[in-house]
């Protein structure tokens, strides 16, 4: 296969007339040789940024079906789990006939809950904050 030709190739300098070869024709050669390098970098450049969009394109077309099914089954669950609280509150209705004591139980119940979730929280921050001076002394 034959490489295109860019603009800046097809402007090569052109040779000296009396085949003697003297400092402004190599600064001439210089300068030309830099507009190539640098005409190719810039195409090359924009090549794998083409190709880097496509990429992400692509990955963004196969993730984006699982992560909106993914959203719609979290919400789902966040709508049985309210419901079946609810449900629960309710059939608490017939052992306990108190509303306060029974919106006490619930509060109970997530007070716990929002406990041992800050302890797991704090501990996994403590991990953390442990590995950080270690790395910074290496």
């Amino acid at each position: 296969m034959e490489r295109a030709q860019l603009p800046a190739e097809r402007d090569s300098p052109p040779p000296s007339p009396s085949g003697e070869v003297g400092l402004g024709d190599v600064a001439k050669d210089v300068a030309y040789h830099v507009r190539v390098i640098v005409s190719d970098s810039i195409a090359i450049g924009k090549l794998e940024a083409k190709r880097a969009l496509g990429r992400l394109a692509h990955v963004t077309r196969a993730i984006a079906p699982r992560v909106m099914v993914a959203a719609a089954a979290v919400l789902l669950g966040l709508t049985g789990v309210v419901l079946g609280l609810i449900a629960i509150f309710i059939a608490l209705g017939e052992v306990i006939p108190s509303v306060a004591v029974r919106l006490a139980i619930y509060a109970a119940a997530f007070l716990v809950l929002a406990v041992i979730g800050g302890f797991a929280a704090g501990k996994g921050a403590q991990e953390v904050g442990t590995e950080s001076p270690q790395i910074a002394e290496k």
